[in-house]
């Protein structure tokens, strides 16, 4: 059966795809994740993202590949279908927030280590914006593990 999105779904996927395009990633990517967060059944074979999205095979190829290895999406195999079907990984928004942690330590330490540098440099100067980008991401590193224990605290409910 043919697949076509309606208009609240079509903006929904639209909406995904122009996130994950504004932090970097092909917007493609993100419109099928968009599409795997709230398609009927959960899974979708590749042929069913590409009627859905309306998007050439090659895109979907390199997408659910670049997903898949990103451990957003994960493949699945049917009881008695030959076809490979995609859907989102139980751990996905997990993963996310791990890479986030990630970032924003690694954000945290550079600060850290260019307000040295500024202050070894020139002692009279004020790196104020050093000191604000440290101060930011040393609240966040901070608070991340609690927001994590608490994500997964909800996941077990």
């Amino acid at each position: 059966m043919p697949t076509t999105l309606s208009d609240e779904e079509a903006q929904f996927v639209d909406d995904i795809g122009h996130i994950l395009e504004d932090h970097g990633r092909p917007r493609i990517a993100g419109r099928i994740l968009g599409w795997l967060l709230v398609c009927e059944p959960p899974h979708q074979s590749f042929d069913e993202l590409v009627e859905a999205l309306g998007v050439s095979k090659g895109s979907v190829s390199s997408m659910t590949r670049l997903l898949v290895d990103g451990g957003l999406v994960e493949r699945v195999a049917l009881p008695g279908d030959r076809r490979t079907h995609f859907r989102m990984a139980p751990d996905a928004w997990a993963r996310v927030l791990s890479w986030t942690t990630d970032r924003v330590r690694r954000m945290h330490g550079a600060a850290e280590r260019g307000l040295a540098l500024v202050q070894e440099r020139s002692p009279e100067a004020d790196p104020w914006r050093l000191r604000e980008m440290r101060d930011l991401y040393g609240i966040a590193a901070r608070q991340l593990p609690e927001v994590a224990e608490a994500f997964e605290n909800a996941r077990r409910r």
